[in-house]
Formats: C-alpha cells, structure tokens, sequence
C-alpha cells in the first residue's frame, strides 16, 4: 500500500513535471512569435505580447502550483499518522461507511484487497469464490 501511494506521488510529479515543461514550451513560443514580428504592425505586436504575457503567468502560476504540490507530497508520515492509518486497518467498517467516502474510492479499496472472483454454476447450485490479495479462499 505504501509502495502504490509512493508510485502515485512520482507518477504525479512526473506529470506535473511535464505540465511545466509544456508551458515552458508554450511561453517560448509565445515569445519567438513575438521577437519575429514586424514592429510597424502595432496590432499584431500588440497581440503578440499580450500572448506571450499570458503565457508568462501561465508559466508562473504552473510552476508555483509544481513546488508547492512537491514540497507537500517530500513531506514525511509522521508516527502519529502512520498509527491512525494502522488503526483503520482493523476497522474495515469505519473506513467503508464513512461518507467523506466515495463510489469511486470504495471500488478502489475493493480491487486493491481482492485478487480475483470467480463464479461456478452448475444446474442447481450458483458458487462464488472470493480470493483475497494474501489470505485464503472465501466461499
């Protein structure tokens, strides 16, 4: 579990990452477009500039919102944390009634304990079979 929530915050940062570089590339851009036009066309270099300043703060705002989001994530899991996390590991309830919890996030939840469900039909009797990540068959 530690190790999916680690991946998903490089995953993430990497994306982020990429979301920098994009407006980097974007304000670049905007730049050159400007720097080759005319001067004696004032409209069109007034257009361009606004452009490229929006560009600018586009670029700025990317990478505040990449370190701040970085700074968040390299923050470490303090043993009072990691406890509390622990705990909700035996209250499976809790965790699965708890209405701050979604559709989304329960379905989640569901793929990451079980491994496989497999269903057995015969004419009179209709079996599943539950297999859980790391524990025993349930039937």
């Amino acid at each position: 579990m530690q190790q999916e929530i680690q991946d998903r915050q490089q995953e993430t940062d990497r994306l982020r990452a990429q979301q920098v570089e994009r407006a980097q590339y974007q304000a670049d851009l905007a730049r050159q477009r400007y720097m080759r036009c005319d001067p004696n066309n004032r409209l069109v270099a007034s257009s361009l500039e606004a452009d490229w300043n929006t560009a600018l703060r586009t670029l700025e705002q990317t990478q505040l919102e990449y370190q701040q989001q970085h700074q968040h994530d390299a923050l470490p899991i303090t043993d009072e944390v990691h406890a509390r996390v622990m705990a909700l590991t035996t209250d499976f309830l809790a965790v699965w009634r708890d209405p701050r919890m979604t559709d989304r996030d329960r379905k989640r939840l569901l793929r990451l304990l079980i491994e496989d469900v497999t269903l057995l039909k015969t004419r009179q009797v209709v079996t599943l079979q539950v297999r859980f990540r790391g524990a025993a068959n349930i039937r």
